[in-house]
């Protein structure tokens, strides 16, 4: 197998990389100093590992924590007793069952729908080549 090394990459990804570096450094920095003053702000300071859980994990989770988030908060809304009751099974139910990410995965198989987008990874230079492939295709 042929490493490409750093030309493998897309064109500005190790910048990107080093940006979201220097930002994760300096987010968390701030969190700590701000924990440490006791600084209001502090709360709303959202922790780096947990929001690199979303990079990490399949997209269908963050999703169903988002809405399942938004759930509990509309729930404790409307009733506070039961949603802190029932929260924890609600939570559990969705986990086990593989939530909404999988309901919405099974109806577009069983409908034979297409997902209307798709992602590719590769290298640089396979890029140059699918863009002047593209390039020579009709426009409609």
């Amino acid at each position: 197998m042929l490493s490409a090394g750093q030309n493998g990459l897309p064109m500005h990804s190790l910048w990107l990389c080093k940006l979201f570096f220097a930002l994760a450094l300096v987010l968390s920095i701030f969190r700590e100093v701000a924990t440490w003053k006791q600084w209001r702000v502090a709360q709303y300071i959202p922790s780096t590992i947990c929001v690199a859980i979303a990079i990490v994990v399949p997209a269908c989770i963050p999703i169903d924590m988002f809405i399942g988030s938004l759930v509990l908060y509309l729930w404790s809304c409307a009733n506070p007793s039961k949603a802190s009751a029932f929260s924890m099974a609600a939570g559990s139910g969705m986990v086990c069952g593989d939530g909404l990410g999988m309901l919405l995965s099974s109806i577009m198989t069983l409908t034979q729908a297409q997902a209307p987008i798709c992602i590719k990874f590769m290298s640089r230079a396979d890029n140059v080549k699918l863009d002047a492939f593209l390039a020579t295709l009709p426009m409609t």
